[in-house]
Order: C-alpha cells, then structure tokens, then sequence
C-alpha cells in the first residue's frame, strides 16, 4: 500500500458523506414542498426516516472514515511484522505512531477520534464532539508520518 492510496481511501470516505449529505437534504426539500411522488411505492421508509438517516450522516460516516483508517493500520502493521495480528486500535495507533514518528500530539488526537468512534459503537452515543472534516484532518495528518509505500 502507498500513502497516496491512504488519502485516497480517506478522501472516498469522506466524499461518500458530501454526497450523501446532499442528496438526503436534496429529497428532503422536495418532501417539504409535497413532492410526495418521489418516494417509492410501496415505501418501506418515510419521510421521518430520510430526516433520522440525515441526522445521522456525520455519526455514520465517522465509523466508515475509522474504519477506513484503521484498515489501514492493519495493513501497515500487518506488513511490518510480516504476519497477520490481532491487536486493538488503541495499541495499533500508539505502536504504528511510534514506528513511523508520529508526533505525540498527533497519536493524541488520533486516540481520541477512536475514542469518540468507541462511544458511539459501544455507548450508542449520538452526539459527536469532533466534526467528520476534523476527524479526517487528524487521521489524515497521522497518514503523512507513515512511509510512502510498505
């Protein structure tokens, strides 16, 4: 894998997200305008499902751009120690930041992306206190500590 390829698995991510973001308020709009034909018949969601997917976007799409990077990881991880482990993300992201020199400030702020990922997988925790576009700055920055090919 090359660090080109992780930006671009992080970019696709987050690409996915701003399409989607505007495609949900796209239909929404045309809901609120009683363009009721556009949804399918027989309709398995409503309109107030299409308002939860949409309020739900950047929590969703978080856990795709972490799982993303996390894939990643593992695949770094996986090329260093020349066999396939199990490890967890916490211990992932320290040993691969120290590797590849990461700065501490940078780990940290790759932690706590996980630990907001974990809050919402383990905790059904909707509220996000790192925006996807920071998620993927901090993600992205540790991504430029790694080697350009492994």
């Amino acid at each position: 894998m090359t660090r080109y390829q992780c930006y671009a698995r992080l970019d696709r991510v987050l690409t996915e997200y701003y399409a989607a973001t505007f495609s949900t308020a796209h239909v929404l709009d045309r809901l609120s305008r009683g363009e009721t034909g556009i949804l399918p018949r027989p309709a398995s969601f409503s309109p107030r499902d299409i308002r939860t997917c949409s309020q739900n976007l950047e929590i969703t799409y978080l856990l795709r751009l972490f799982g993303a990077f996390e894939g990643i990881l593992r695949d770094y991880w996986a090329a260093q120690r020349k066999k396939v482990t199990r490890v967890m993300a916490e211990t992932l992201v320290a040993c691969a930041g120290a590797k590849t020199g990461a700065s501490q400030t940078t780990i940290d702020e790759v932690q706590e992306v996980r630990e907001q990922r974990n809050l919402i997988v383990h905790h059904d925790h909707a509220l996000l206190s790192i925006s996807i576009e920071e998620c993927n700055s901090r993600l992205s920055t540790f991504v430029s500590y790694m080697p350009k090919d492994w």
